[in-house]
């Protein structure tokens, strides 16, 4: 016997709960056939021997023992749970060709439609719709617009005061470069000293009164409202089109009425925007459309699955099933 042989032979007996004469006698049954070997249920043709030993150049009598080596080691292998582990990766497999076959056919509906690129705009304004932006710090002395004329007055006076208290703002603001101020999603505007520097001295002007009010504001669009990710609230007309007027960090307005009040208003950055055709936002979107029509796909044939197979475990995770998407351009 050879030493691969024996090495087989010698894990056979172990797998077979090992060769000693103390074990029960084995039971034997007859070989039908071409038969001509049997562990367990599973058995070793003649045909089996034949295409071992033409394969691996041995002898039958060798290509027998590698067939019954191998079956004792699958009956182990499936008592150790090897065979269901290699189960679940031929359904893994054979979901990501299920999948594959799902994104094949969102593919084949054809280019985003402007529906879809609408919604995805919608979504994605940020990114592909962003108008051009100011960041901003002003302080407002608040006064109403039916408001008389010494109301008006007085509040102008305040106003005015406030802006000659910040014009060191504006000596800080040539001195210092701006920080990155593109909005980012969950996360505050960054610091800023020229930010805080104008907010402090605005309020040292008039600290009793609850009519004024120095703040640091979200950049402004060019279309009036908010550009951050959150919401995108409209300002004052007013306020917006003297803050556009402004074109390098340090600028600084005389005070400006708008319906809210008389403003002062430093410019601390501006924005470039971010404005993509319908054609290359549709170029843009096709993975995601793909994606999402995949996902769509997924969802209704979960669902007709769910209705007509039996499901003991949790029901499969479709966003599981979408991170086997291979989305091919």
């Amino acid at each position: 016997m050879n030493r691969a042989r024996a090495c087989r032979f010698a894990v056979a007996c172990v797998l077979a709960g090992g060769c000693s004469a103390e074990g029960p006698p084995a039971q034997r049954t007859e070989l039908e056939g071409e038969q001509v070997a049997r562990v367990d249920d599973e058995v070793v043709t003649r045909d089996v021997v034949a295409s071992i030993a033409r394969a691996q150049d041995v002898t039958p009598r060798e290509a027998l023992d590698r067939a019954t080596f191998d079956a004792l080691v699958a009956r182990e292998a499936r008592a150790r749970g090897v065979d269901a582990r290699l189960r679940r990766r031929l359904n893994g497999a054979l979901a990501q060709v299920l999948v594959d076959d799902l994104a094949k056919a969102a593919r084949a509906e054809g280019p985003p439609t402007d529906e879809e690129v609408a919604d995805l705009t919608a979504r994605r304004w940020m990114e592909v719709a962003r108008p051009e932006a100011v960041v901003l710090v002003h302080a407002v002395v608040l006064v109403p617009p039916d408001a008389d004329a010494a109301t008006s007055e007085r509040a102008l006076a305040t106003a005015k005061k406030i802006r000659t208290a910040v014009e060191a703002s504006v000596a800080l603001a040539r001195e210092t470069a701006a920080p990155d101020n593109m909005p980012k999603r969950g996360l505050p505007p960054p610091a800023d000293p020229v930010r805080d520097d104008f907010v402090r001295r605005a309020k040292a002007v008039a600290p009793d009164d609850p009519g004024v009010i120095a703040e640091p504001l979200w950049p402004i669009g060019s279309d009036g409202r908010a550009v951050k990710h959150d919401g995108r609230e409209p300002y004052d007309p007013a306020f917006v089109k003297s803050g556009f007027e402004l074109r390098n960090r340090g600028d600084l307005t005389e005070p400006v009425r708008s319906s809210f009040g008389y403003h002062v208003i430093l410019l601390l950055d501006r924005l470039p925007g971010a404005m993509l055709s319908a054609d290359e936002r549709r170029k843009l979107f096709e993975r995601d459309v793909v994606y999402e029509r995949t996902g769509r796909r997924i969802e209704a044939l979960l669902g007709e699955l769910r209705t007509s197979t039996r499901v003991e475990d949790k029901d499969p995770s479709v966003e599981g099933l979408l991170q086997q998407v291979v989305v091919a351009p």
